[in-house]
């Protein structure tokens, strides 16, 4: 979904991970209730939805899907800050789901030009992927796709180093499907 946090060591009685866990189940059973009172359901806007705004290539090695976030997300991640101000979450944009990033160790250096060829493979070879396996990014600029639904989910990384080259080591903790209208 969004950002990153550590839980502080030793953690506080209210930044473990159950207690974070616990909130954001407390959130996502509110929205889920908007959902399910006929007369309070949002209607799904282009104002209210996440919305899908395409593929692109903003570097040749480097493939994004546009995203304009629900302002749900928006207001849950700003109310997680504020309710864990211990974590330090550092709110990102959400306007975006990278598909090939290249977590370089320093941004200044230079990638040598055989490497950088390889990622720009790569990147070709994802795009083409993408497009096949999720036909909605591959829609025309400035052309808008509403979501086929969204999960907000929590990972653990653990013992990745960037010398290693290697992806993040994630492990999902918990998974939660949003309703239609985020």
């Amino acid at each position: 979904m969004v950002g990153f946090f550590n839980t502080p060591a030793p953690p506080t009685h209210s930044t473990t991970v159950p207690a974070i866990l616990e909130y954001i189940d407390a959130w996502h059973t509110r929205l889920h209730t908007l959902s399910t009172t006929a007369q309070d359901q949002p209607a799904p806007t282009a104002d209210t939805r996440t919305v899908i705004n395409g593929c692109y290539k903003p570097k040749p090695d480097l493939l994004l899907i546009g995203l304009t976030p629900s302002p749900h997300l928006i207001h849950f991640l700003q109310n997680l800050s504020k309710a864990f101000p211990d974590l330090g979450l550092r709110l990102k944009l959400i306007n975006h789901l990278s598909l090939c990033y290249w977590d370089d160790d320093n941004v200044d250096s230079t990638v040598p030009e055989i490497l950088l060829a390889q990622r720009v493979e790569l990147t070709n070879q994802a795009t083409r992927l993408a497009q096949e396996m999720i036909p909605m990014v591959n829609i025309p600029a400035g052309t808008t796709v509403e979501n086929e639904g969204w999960d907000v989910v929590i990972y653990s990384i653990e013992g990745r180093s960037k010398a290693s080259g290697l992806p993040y080591p994630l492990q999902e903790i918990k998974r939660w499907t949003l309703p239609s209208f985020v």
